[in-house]
């Protein structure tokens, strides 16, 4: 018993080392680029508030987290040191925090939002939210009208793009869809989520001739979001569409894999490798 607990002690001091080290990263990486620390100094604060046990009351070799309190207190002296301290935050970053809130807003909560930004505020925040929020009612005119008016104002801007290419798709009208997203992905290649929406329009539009565009812009954001099993069943339609269905199965195996499920997984892998050719990169 006493070699086990040595054992859980150097194991649990190696993750507190690694949650310290952590800290110190960020406070580096915050000073390096002219940011002030304040916001993850008021951010630990809020955590230290709600620790389940007075930090005197807690044994700190049995944690895997610095005692909060310790944390607050390594960041309040590097504050104190700092010459980014009183730095306002990057107008950049107040612009995209606010719009990821809106949205976020007006999707989970729309008639919460509806009372937040009232329709006298056309802020660019205040018209995203309610976009969302009249999305969930839904009222898609009005929600439109709202993402046409952001769009009039940045007409390229991706996600405003995509967002609208969203809620034709949840409309029932992925057709539409389709030249908004292309715009997107124009302008925004890399992002994973875009991509899978432009290959769910492109296969619901049902038009054989965007199948094998689906396929690739579906691959894409496979390869750039291993995580993403939404790609992966998008992906599985499309292929199946395209009468590959050695390659449907293997899209199956890979989204249950992603999702724990290994006993289905294994049940569509074997299945693809009956009717892939062996050898080849996918039957690997």
């Amino acid at each position: 018993m006493g070699a086990l607990a040595v054992g859980e002690r150097t194991l649990l001091r190696y993750t507190r080392e690694m949650e310290s080290a952590a800290d110190q990263a960020a406070v580096t990486a915050l000073e390096r680029s002219g940011q002030s620390s304040r916001g993850l100094y008021e951010f630990l604060k809020i955590l230290a508030d709600e620790e389940l046990l007075a930090a005197d009351r807690q044994d700190p070799y049995l944690r895997s987290h610095p005692i909060t309190r310790e944390r607050v207190d390594f960041v309040r002296n590097f504050l104190a040191k700092s010459k980014y301290t009183d730095a306002p935050p990057k107008r950049e970053f107040v612009v995209m925090h606010q719009r990821m809130r809106a949205k976020l807003f007006g999707y989970f909560d729309p008639a919460r939002t509806l009372q937040i930004y009232r329709d006298n505020d056309n802020s660019v925040e205040a018209r995203y939210a309610r976009a969302w929020a009249y999305s969930r009612a839904p009222n898609y005119p009005r929600a439109f009208a709202l993402l046409d008016s952001l769009l009039k104002d940045y007409p390229d801007d991706p996600y405003f793009l995509e967002s609208k290419g969203s809620l034709y798709i949840e409309a029932g009208k992925p057709r539409e869809a389709v030249p908004l997203l292309e715009r997107a992905v124009a302008l925004k290649p890399n992002e994973g989520l875009i991509r899978t929406a432009l290959g769910q329009a492109q296969v619901g539009s049902e038009r054989p001739e965007l199948l094998k565009p689906a396929i690739e812009n579906l691959e894409v954001a496979s390869r750039n979001d291993p995580e993403n099993g939404e790609a992966r069943r998008l992906l599985a339609i499309a292929y199946s569409r395209n009468g590959q269905i050695g390659m449907a199965n293997l899209a199956e195996a890979e989204r249950a894999a992603i999702g724990g499920r290994r006993a289905e997984a294994r049940n569509f892998a074997t299945r693809a490798m009956r009717d892939l050719a062996e050898g080849s990169p996918a039957w690997l």
